[in-house]
């Protein structure tokens, strides 16, 4: 069965306005070894062109919207529920422009998800990178809570 036939379990949601490493987050998100997420960037009036660096991707399960005005730049919470009102999936990662996963990120927060029914929410551990792409710090787990 093709992805795209189906409800996705997960949805990636962006409010993306910035453009620096946009290309490379969007290719971690589609290199995940969990198949059954649509990745969802609401372009928030940036003045990058990330429809035409969605466009090179040819992948149909990322859908792009774009906002009239800037909603993150008064209210972060607000660019976020925005994104979020166009999720289908039963679970919500929400992620940033630039922000770059590990290739079975999806694939272990859905496990903890499933075998965890009574948790809400979920926190990973956060790896700091600079300019240059190295790897400066791996930060520390966050237990779930309930």
């Amino acid at each position: 069965m093709n992805d795209n036939t189906r409800t996705p379990l997960v949805s990636v949601v962006i409010p993306a306005f910035k453009g620096a490493f946009f290309e490379q987050m969007v290719r971690s998100v589609l290199d995940q070894t969990f198949r059954n997420f649509e990745l969802i960037v609401v372009d928030d009036a940036s003045p990058f062109d990330f429809s035409a660096i969605l466009a090179k991707f040819g992948d149909t399960r990322i859908t792009y919207h774009r906002n009239g005005q800037n909603l993150g730049g008064k209210n972060l919470s607000e660019a976020y529920r925005h994104a979020c009102s166009f999720a289908k999936g039963k679970y919500i990662v929400l992620a940033s422009d630039d922000d770059v996963y590990m290739p079975a990120y999806l694939e272990r927060m859905v496990a903890l998800a499933e075998s965890n029914p009574g948790v809400s929410l979920f926190s990973c551990r956060v790896g700091h990178i600079d300019e240059s792409g190295e790897l400066r710090d791996a930060g520390v787990p966050v237990l779930p809570f309930e």
